[in-house]
């Protein structure tokens, strides 16, 4: 591919700080690869280069896009990697001995800390686990600690304070609640730092602090690595920022591309102001926009480029195409969201019966997994065939944990989590009551397995006690093959022995194949590990896997013809031929919790990406009733207001569908 003009200044300019703010489809993967090869045309070693982006599927992007330019050798040798893959090569190098901690863990952790604590009634909501989650997950990508919370210290240096006030205010709110949190975040800290754990935000976290305390571990990164090049930059948040200042402080050879249009995590810590601010950092900042888009018509493109327009606080720029023009956006209004749903199925059948799309060209988007529920229901019933595509890691998803809760039961069966987890999954029939009572009766010198076959059940009677006994003698039978088969065999035996196998056969087909394509992956995953370490116990595994980033990324499979629904938050990075965005009502898209102007800027910048995953067809549609509950808990139709971003582009680019 020949590069235009303002990519060829990109990829041509090798010294020095670089800002490059590249629009939705402007090839800035070609850019970042043809960069790459002038580097080591010009006798740079390989192994110099650091790249750095944020999913596994973007690094795969990278390294294909690289090698294409350098060869597979080169490609090799240079750091590809995630922000988090760094992090743990920082943390293991710097200490080996430390474990990583992963969600499910952290919410039993914080669980434990606040039955042990009083909590009045008004914050009980706040008080939850996930909830503090999500809390010390914002000011850990912020780099403050709990001693930051009590005394101002501890890497106060990097700490942008006026940041962290705002956040105090807009996310805690009341001093009540900031003595609650700040309590519960040291206890957390506490216990994570004594049994020698971090959480995954303490990944990137602790990489900051052991390089600020160790001069002789940034210096030897710094020798190794002289050109830093990151993707995605408006996602970046604190931590990432200063891990990068860092790193590329020797040099300053740091080339930053992403574009603040698309700047959609804020609930996650990322910072726009990372890229916004950039050149005030490095006020000798090469800048060069990236505005010829080669995915989506011009007709798109404009309405995207009239809608973001309204955001106030972002860098100009405005995308352009040398495509045909291409048909207007279609509008559709439904009476309500089983009119909207149906009226979606039916266009969606007539696009591939009769304009020869295939299922997999098209997608559904939507503000939130809510919106989406009816269309689980509705594509089904029409006979189209659909996969809900989710965002996050791929060891949260329900069926890699519950594979891996199994694993760790055998090999600690102390573990009450994981007990917890898997007595009834596959249900089993054995109710809370006597799993409760199962734990209570457990003693520190017995542990479960044992305590299930043959041990004191104390109210555990009947049918309860008849499957206790069954799954204790199934839990042994796990543990000892352990030592009799490697770990992936027993990951598959696993999944047979316990049911799970069965299990996944009573689900829908495509429930069934997605649940299934990631549970094969854990096991490629133990089969690779297996090929790399002579002699791995299912112990080494799970430790393994505690330091391993996989993406929650579907298998590409030539088969895998369907309909994608999905957030839009989950679209980031990818393209549809045919894209349809629905519930686009007020107090949907916008989101009811966008309350402020910032939040506004933010759901305008989230429809934006909406509008520019679509290549050829643009859908856009909302119902014009929705059902609310009333004081008396009656469930009442009312009218919904169309989505303010429905008016903010030119009212010709669409046609609406009466």
């Amino acid at each position: 591919m020949r590069l235009n003009d303002k990519q060829e200044e990109a990829a041509g300019h090798l010294q020095g700080p670089m800002l490059i703010i590249a629009g939705a489809g402007s090839g800035k993967t070609t850019v970042l690869s043809h960069r790459t090869k002038r580097l080591i045309d010009t006798g740079v070693d390989p192994r110099s280069i650091m790249m750095l982006t944020f999913t596994n599927k973007a690094v795969r992007g990278l390294q294909q896009q690289v090698a294409k330019r350098v060869g597979e050798e080169a490609a090799g040798q240079a750091w590809i990697s995630t922000f988090h893959r760094l992090g743990l090569h920082i943390t293991g190098e710097a200490d080996p001995t430390l474990v990583t901690l992963h969600p499910a863990g952290s919410r039993q952790v914080l669980k434990k800390i606040v039955e042990g604590m009083h909590v009045d009634e008004e914050d009980e909501d706040f008080a939850r686990p996930a909830k503090l989650l999500s809390l010390i997950s914002l000011f850990k990508s912020e780099l403050v600690l709990p001693s930051y919370l009590y005394d101002g210290e501890t890497l106060d240096e990097y700490i942008d304070s006026s940041r962290v006030k705002r956040m105090i205010r807009d996310e805690i709110g009341t001093r009540g609640r900031f003595d609650l949190f700040r309590k519960v975040y040291h206890t957390y800290q506490y216990i994570l730092d004594e049994y020698g754990q971090m959480d995954l935000d303490d990944i990137l976290l602790k990489s900051v602090w052991f390089l600020t305390e160790s001069k002789d571990l940034l210096t030897e990164l710094q020798e190794r690595f002289q050109y830093f090049m990151i993707d995605e930059f408006q996602d970046t948040n604190r931590a990432q920022y200063v891990l990068a200042q860092l790193l590329s402080g020797h040099t300053r050879n740091l080339a930053i591309v992403g574009d603040d249009f698309q700047s959609i995590y804020a609930f996650r810590g990322s910072d726009m102001r990372n890229i916004l601010d950039f050149d005030k950092h490095y006020p000798d900042a090469f800048t060069v926009r990236l505005e010829e888009n080669y995915r989506s018509t011009p007709v798109i493109l404009e309405a995207a480029n009239q809608l973001i327009a309204h955001n106030q606080d972002q860098k100009d720029k405005t995308l352009f195409t040398g495509q045909e023009e291409g048909e207007r956006l279609t509008g559709y209004r439904g009476e309500t969201v089983q009119d909207e749903a149906k009226w979606v199925s039916g266009e969606i059948k007539r696009l591939v019966n009769e304009e020869g799309y295939s299922y997999q060209d098209i997608a559904i988007f939507y503000r939130s997994h809510s919106d989406g529920s009816l269309f689980e229901v509705v594509l089904p019933e029409e006979e189209i065939p659909f996969t809900v595509v989710k965002e996050g890691s791929f060891f949260e998803r329900e069926e890699v944990k519950d594979l891996l809760a199994y694993a760790l039961f055998v090999t600690d069966p102390h573990d009450t989590y994981s007990l917890r987890r898997i007595i009834n999954t596959p249900k089993r029939g054995i109710g809370k009551a006597s799993v409760d009572r199962i734990v209570e009766a457990k003693t520190e010198d017995v542990d479960f397995i044992s305590l299930l076959v043959e041990g004191d059940l104390p109210g555990v009677k009947g049918k309860s006690l008849e499957r206790a006994r069954d799954f204790g003698k199934l839990a042994a039978r796990l543990q000892d093959g352990v030592s009799k088969v490697g770990v992936a065999k027993w990951l598959k035996a696993c999944l047979q022995l316990s049911g799970y196998d069965e299990m996944l056969e009573g689900l829908e087909e495509g429930q069934r194949r997605e649940k299934r394509i990631h549970l094969d992956k854990l096991v490629e995953l133990a089969g690779e590990f297996e090929a790399s370490e002579e002699a791995l116990t299912l112990d080494d595994f799970i430790e393994r896997v505690k330091r391993t980033d996989v993406d929650a990324t579907l298998t590409e499979d030539e088969d895998f013809d369907r309909v994608q629904l999905l957030t839009v938050h989950a679209s980031k990075g990818l393209e549809f031929p045919v894209v349809f965005v629905v519930g686009m009502k007020e107090e949907g898209f916008p989101s009811p919790y966008a309350a402020s102007p910032f939040a506004i800027e933010e759901e305008r910048r989230i429809c934006y990406v909406a509008f520019t995953r679509a290549k050829d067809h643009l859908y856009l549609s909302y119902p014009a009733k929705k059902q609310e509950k009333n004081e008396d808990g009656e469930k009442v139709e009312v009218e919904t207001t169309p989505s303010r971003f429905l008016s903010e582009f030119d009212a010709s680019l669409i046609n609406w569908i009466e």
